[in-house]
């Protein structure tokens, strides 16, 4: 989104302009990722057949460079050879696959998917330097040497990418989270509020939460017990489902300093276990697999559970987040940044972006000075 943004600001591009924009951004990145089988098994982004999960060891987000120039391309108006450039200069400017070394190094930091402004400030050199003639690897998408194989990805399906085209949208499965953390807890955590909201249990009566949650959480970036920093706070579930057992504001809060070091919250923290839940991905109706996940809360000399098989709010079709549950969680977190005024007149612009004549008056909503 950063680099659309950007070059409609630059642009002076209409609200219209940038949503056509960062649709075929999207849905480019999408595809390219379905081609390089970026779904680990888990139902695929683009209907591959793989149906359980399995762990990949070559993964991350370099294929996003190519949306977000094509986005950005198209709010330059780029022509077709200038473009064809462009995504062949983005491909050879993407971030490295750190994912993996992420998960499994058990080091928390902040460049799980690489530092973010890195895939932008690539995608909009792309642009400009295509605008002014220089020449990109416009076969970067060869099935034999191309972008998958020098990426580091271990697979390439073409044909996956260009499946539909035209016909089918992929990317309004994109998910937007409810929870401030990793999205592996996001199923247990749906299960553990409506536990302690229908029972009324406080945390002080809790003697015990088992989350069964994504194959993932057995990984050292979930098992290591270090909570110090913002990532920790991320990952680490001792303090995820603490949190939300103490009914926390869903925000920022989750990772104050503060809160990390709450005796109340470590305590609660210790006694709590995570478990990747042992039928996760199995087949449901019609051979799709499952999004297992389980919750069970011992208070007050009784054991409480509650079970979902539907994957965790915001994460697919029938789960979406409604549009004042967006907005609210835009609120909230902006709240430490920006004024009150400028948060409600960027609620007004951001659900009413088609209106907008120039994204200059949104982006003056949204900065802080």
């Amino acid at each position: 989104l950063p680099a659309p943004l950007a070059m409609a600001e630059i642009a002076g591009a209409s609200g219209q302009d940038l949503i056509l924009a960062m649709a075929l951004g999207y849905e480019l990145s999408a595809r390219v990722a379905a081609a390089v089988q970026q779904s680990h098994g888990a139902g695929g982004l683009a209907g591959d057949k793989k149906q359980q999960f399995s762990w990949g060891t070559r993964w991350g987000q370099a294929y996003s460079n190519f949306g977000a120039a094509a986005a950005a391309g198209r709010l330059l108006d780029l022509g077709q050879v200038e473009m064809e450039n462009a995504l062949g200069i983005a491909g050879h400017l993407c971030q490295v696959l750190t994912h993996e070394r992420y998960t499994m190094s058990g080091h928390r930091h902040m460049t799980k998917y690489g530092v973010p402004g890195w895939q932008n400030t690539g995608a909009l050199d792309a642009v400009l330097l295509a605008q002014m003639g220089y020449l990109g690897d416009t076969t970067v998408f060869d099935p034999e040497e191309g972008f998958w194989k020098f990426a580091g990805y271990e697979e390439w399906h073409p044909d996956i990418m260009m499946a539909d085209l035209g016909k089918k949208w992929i990317f309004p499965r994109v998910n937007y989270k409810l929870y401030p953390c990793c999205g592996m807890f996001h199923g247990a955590l749906d299960c553990l509020y409506k536990v302690i909201d229908r029972h009324d249990i406080r945390p002080e009566e809790i003697d015990s939460i088992a989350a069964y949650c994504h194959p993932s959480v057995a990984q050292p970036c979930f098992t290591n017990p270090e909570l110090i920093d913002i990532p920790d706070a991320q990952f680490n579930p001792h303090h995820v489902f603490a949190v939300a057992a103490y009914r926390v504001p869903k925000g920022v809060e989750w990772q104050d300093p503060e809160m990390m070091r709450n005796p109340k919250i470590l305590e609660l923290g210790r006694k709590i276990t995570c478990i990747p839940h042992p039928d996760f991905g199995k087949k449901g109706p019609g051979g799709l697999p499952l999004f297992i996940s389980k919750i069970e809360v011992v208070a007050r000399g009784q054991t409480f559970t509650e079970e979902s098989t539907s994957g965790p709010r915001g994460s697919k079709h029938g789960t979406e987040l409604k549009d004042e549950e967006l907005v609210e969680k835009f609120r909230h977190n902006a709240s430490r940044a920006l004024t009150h005024k400028k948060i409600e007149n960027a609620v007004e612009a951001f659900m009413n972006l088609e209106g907008l004549t120039g994204i200059s008056g949104l982006m003056e909503h949204v900065t802080m000075l």
